[in-house]
């Protein structure tokens, strides 16, 4: 069991990073954790949804942890941007994400 002072350190820990001008990548472990209780979508979205509420960092920079700046360290020149010739998943969302992050989970269309 993971006690209340190990993840109050996790947010700190996340806080210092961003403080320090570390990038911040979201990701889950989905495709490991099926068997551990994570849920497949969702945890991404608790996932930037922390970020905002116990880290710190804006709507915006959670939103580019799980867009733009993963595909930027992982080199993976062909998503993170829309653009003409690139992978893409696009969302249209209820809301304004740059200020809600909620509003990710208020998905129109895909």
């Amino acid at each position: 069991m993971i006690s209340s002072i190990t993840v109050k350190k996790a947010y700190q820990q996340v806080r210092e990073l961003r403080a320090a001008g570390f990038d911040i990548v979201a990701g889950t472990d989905s495709s490991t954790g099926v068997e551990k209780g994570v849920k497949f979508d969702i945890s991404l979205h608790h996932e930037m949804w922390l970020y905002v509420t116990r880290s710190g960092l804006s709507a915006v920079e959670a939103l580019r942890s799980a867009t733009s700046i993963s595909p930027r360290r992982f080199h993976l020149s062909d998503r993170g941007r829309i653009d003409g010739g690139l992978k893409a998943d696009l969302l249209l969302v209820r809301g304004d994400l740059t200020t809600s992050i909620e509003c990710t989970l208020d998905i129109v269309d895909v």
